[in-house]
């Protein structure tokens, strides 16, 4: 459900579903998975929504995924952060051990990742 809300780009609805899948009294002392964490900060950099993307990545659950790494780098981009350069830095760093294993083999598998590091650059 969350990737066909991503791909039609109904934000505001992927972050209220996620926001409302996370505060169920349910999910209470549960870690949150990481696949919700990466959508959610998707959602939020994209609607400018600054305090809920930094709540995403200060989840414990946030992996170093291109969401994270991307809303880190927006996140630190938005608030004039000195740590910018760093976060760009392990960005392309998160993005290199998959393109050198793509690379050997097609230039179809390497070429999501050369689109990410030429977003980032």
């Amino acid at each position: 459900r969350l990737k066909c809300l991503r791909n039609l780009g109904r934000w505001d609805t992927m972050l209220s579903l996620i926001t409302s899948e996370i505060s169920q009294p349910s999910a209470a002392g549960v870690a949150i998975p990481s696949e919700l964490v990466s959508c959610g900060v998707q959602a939020s950099w994209r609607l400018g929504d600054w305090t809920r993307l930094e709540s995403f990545l200060a989840a414990t659950t946030c992996p170093s995924d291109w969401e994270c790494s991307l809303g880190r780098c927006m996140l630190s981009l938005q608030s004039e952060s000195v740590d910018f350069t760093k976060n760009l830095a392990a960005a392309c760093g998160n993005l290199t051990a998959p393109l050198t294993a793509a690379s050997c083999e097609s230039y179809q598998r390497a070429y999501p990742s050369l689109v990410k590091l030429h977003i980032l650059q």
